[in-house]
Order: structure tokens, then C-alpha cells, then sequence
């Protein structure tokens, strides 16, 4: 069911369980004594793996067990033979299958237990509390509410394995610039354009990127329009998550009304790339 000829890859993934059980251990391990355990079975063939216990009482659910394992093997076999981006998909599909656009798990992926839910993806617990929970429990204080938002949020990265290896620095940085205000960058946005627009902000932002020393300019076109690119592309992505929630803070709050937060984040993202030629947040996933 995996299988489409002409897209296979012939890697000697059982002669190099070792090594990839190895790189395994490192993403998935929390610290140096936890009770994560992982087991070369079948001469290579098969790898036994139990998550550490901090993984699972930090999640909604047990998704937390196949998706991060999964997401680090994934990730192993791209490291252990330096498979390229355009055929890195191939290697996720022969480890779980055709999941997340088919809702069940498949591939060399199996579990002791079944899927928490057959109806939705795995993993969404934590994101499913509805806005106005959120709003109640802050006492409708907005950078409360975005901080305990941003939490749930980045806990479920953690438990759906986007938050594993190569990719768990950036969510780290997201949840500490846009979700906890690191170095007052959401306050001082918005306190700055208090007044302004959403385009407001995103000058800002790209003036206080600079002088960080997060965004650097790649060329100048013979115009005299500046083409920036990140120093750092993570904590870039963070400045930029942080600058979009200052957007929508400075919108809907001149709007007194939420209609507006989609469409601020569609045309904060649409403005920024334009303006600067730097990536959105999340490198399109969100304007998408």
C-alpha cells in the first residue's frame, strides 16, 4: 500500500539499526536518566521503543508514543544517509504510512495500542480548547491569554513529534517571543503602533530584526529595494510569529470585533514576504 514504483530508494537501513536506534535515542531521550528504554530486536530488523515517562504525562493523550518515535526515525534515516529534501518524503511515507492526509497510521509503524481517534488528527487535544476557555481562565487578559494559548499550542507540537530534533529549537523560540513576550517583543510592537496599522507593525518588526542582528540583507536590487534573509532562520521565525499576534492584537483591537483576526494573519504574512522577501511564520504553513 506504500509502495509506488519508480519512488523507492534502496538504503541498508537493517545493516545501520545501530547507528539510527542510536540518533533515535538522542531526540527522543528528555535527559540523561529518564526511563526511556529502546531495544534492537530481529538482528536489526525491528526496533523496540518506549517513550520516556515526561513525554507522556506532558501530553493530552498516547499519540505522543507513535508520532514522536515516528518523527525521529524519520528523521534518523535522513541524517544516517543524507537523503535530500525532494525524497525525504518517501522515507516518511515508508515509516507511517500516508498519515496525516489519511487519518490512520501506516507504514513499518506499529503500536501496542489502537489510535486514540480515527476521526481527526492525532495529537489536537491540547489544541482543541476553545478560545473562550481560554479568555475565561485569563480573565480576558490579552498577553495572559496568548501566553496559556501559545503553551497548549507548543505542548502539542511536543506530542504530535513536529517538535523533535532538527525542529525542536524553533518551536522553543516561538513559544518563548510570540507566547511569553521574550524581550518584550509583542509589548513594545504593539505599545509602538498602539495607533497604528497592521503594516505599521510589520515595519517595526523588521526595524527591530535588524537591529538584533536577526535578519541581514541579502541584495540590493539596482532600484535601491532591499532583499533581507535570517541570520538565524528559527529565531527569525519567532520575531515573526511574535510581530503576527502584534498584528492581530493592533487590528482587532482598533475593531473591537475577532472577524478580522484570519485576515490579519493572511496579509501579515502576504505584506511581510513582499516587503522584505523574508519567509512568513512558519515558512508558509500559516498564511497556507
Amino acid at each position: 500500500a506504500n509502495f509506488i514504483p519508480g519512488r523507492e530508494l534502496e538504503l541498508d537501513i537493517v545493516d545501520n539499526a545501530e547507528v539510527i536506534a542510536e540518533k533515535i535515542g538522542k531526540m527522543l531521550k528528555v535527559n540523561d536518566d529518564d526511563d526511556f528504554n529502546l531495544k534492537v530486536l530481529n538482528g536489526g530488523k525491528q526496533i523496540l521503543v518506549q517513550l520516556p515517562s515526561e513525554r507522556l504525562a506532558i501530553a493530552g493523550d498516547y499519540s505522543v508514543a507513535p508520532l514522536a518515535t515516528g518523527s525521529a526515525l524519520i528523521q534518523a534515516i535522513l541524517d544516517t544517509f543524507d537523503v535530500n529534501k525532494f525524497q525525504a518524503s518517501e522515507i516518511k511515507t515508508a515509516a507511517m504510512g500516508g498519515y496525516p492526509h489519511n487519518v490512520k497510521l501506516g507504514g513499518a509503524l506499529t503500536t501496542l495500542l489502537g489510535q486514540t481517534t480515527h476521526l481527526e488528527g492525532l495529537g489536537y487535544s491540547l489544541r482543541n480548547i476553545g478560545a473562550n476557555h481560554v479568555v475565561a481562565i485569563t480573565k480576558k487578559n490579552t498577553l495572559n491569554a496568548v501566553a496559556l494559548s501559545s503553551i497548549l499550542e507548543q505542548t502539542s507540537t511536543f506530542e504530535m513529534g513536529d517538535a523533535i530534533g532538527a525542529f525542536e529549537r524553533s518551536h522553543l523560540l516561538g513559544l518563548a517571543f510570540q507566547g511569553l513576550n521574550a524581550n518584550n517583543l509583542v509589548y513594545d510592537l504593539v505599545k509602538e503602533n498602539g495607533k497604528g496599522t497592521l503594516g505599521d507593525v510589520i515595519l517595526s518588526l523588521l526595524s527591530r530584526a535588524s537591529d538584533d542582528g536577526v535578519i541581514k540583507v541579502k541584495e540590493t536590487l539596482p532600484s535601491g529595494f532591499k532583499i533581507y534573509e535570517p541570520a538565524d532562520w528559527a529565531l527569525w521565525n519567532a520575531y515573526a510569529a511574535a510581530g503576527l499576534v502584534a498584528s492581530v492584537i493592533v487590528n482587532v483591537g482598533a475593531a473591537r470585533a475577532a472577524q478580522g483576526i484570519a485576515s490579519s494573519i493572511l496579509y501579515f504574512n502576504d505584506i511581510l514576504e513582499y516587503e522584505a522577501g523574508l519567509p512568513g511564520v512558519d515558512f508558509g504553513r500559516v498564511m497556507g
